[in-house]
């Protein structure tokens, strides 16, 4: 009996992993600079520039990717705790570690074929194929337009800024109310942000996505100000739970204790 569970067991891991191999794509790499060292990320992790991670621009965070470097040949495995790169043809921001074991810190950038090895529990192949084949931030214009395309090494912090700076054709006008709460219970955070330019904007679309009411948490994060949109609030963590598996666009969404 033992036996045949571990054949099973065995079956399946080759299934899986033959399926997320399909998910791969080509194009070039970046790294972070390093005064991003000790930032917070997409994610909210801290970015460390001797970790083996990267930020891509919508594999669901906790991914685990294969890169290899088309000129050399060298592959390196990273996991993706942020977004970015947002400069068109770039697919993948790497620490420097990684950059480094790929040998291209000289040049800036080079080519790479992106494989994903494993995804992150709750997250279906499907999924990932679905949300690598969709623009990261949809209606933006790329680097090629009126985006004056940054140097090597800049961070997806800087590049976002960059995309935010194209010129649109009139203004955008929001009515905001602002109220103080003191939630209780539990939460699901949907996105964090370092910046609070976009954070009217993705309000907005959020919650217009959602159909829920959402909050804002301004927190701190090793000395810098993060901004967290959150979903809720819930009475017990099983619904916001329940409510975290019916998301289909945020990938990175996680259940939060408000406090």
């Amino acid at each position: 009996m033992n036996k045949l569970k571990l054949t099973i067991a065995a079956i399946l891991i080759t299934i899986t992993g033959a399926a997320t191999a399909q998910i791969s794509e080509i194009g070039q790499a970046s790294f972070y600079a390093d005064k991003f060292d000790g930032k917070t990320t997409a994610s909210g992790e801290v970015f460390k520039q001797n970790k083996m991670t990267a930020a891509h621009r919508t594999l669901p965070f906790g991914t685990v990717v294969k890169v290899t470097n088309l000129d050399n040949n060298q592959s390196v495995t990273v996991t993706i705790n942020d977004r970015g790169p947002f400069v068109d043809k770039r697919i993948i921001d790497l620490s420097r570690a990684a950059a480094e074991k790929l040998k291209f810190t000289d040049k800036g950038t080079t080519n790479v074929k992106v494989e994903v090895v494993s995804l992150p529990e709750g997250s279906s192949v499907e999924q990932a194929k679905n949300q690598s084949s969709t623009p990261a931030w949809p209606g933006k214009k790329t680097a090629e337009t009126d985006v004056i395309a940054p140097a090597p090494q800049q961070s997806p912090t800087e590049r976002q800024t960059a995309v935010t700076e194209v010129k649109t054709p009139s203004n955008e006008y929001y009515k905001i109310t602002s109220t103080a709460i003191y939630p209780k219970g539990y939460g699901v955070q949907l996105a964090s942000y370092q910046e609070a330019a976009n954070l009217v904007k993705r309000c907005a679309e959020i919650k217009e996505k959602i159909g829920k009411d959402i909050m804002i948490q301004i927190g701190d994060k090793n000395g810098i100000k993060v901004y967290r949109i959150i979903a809720g609030p819930f009475e017990s963590r099983e619904k916001a739970e329940n409510f975290n598996k019916k998301l289909n666009d945020f990938s990175g969404s996680f259940v939060v204790t408000l406090e």
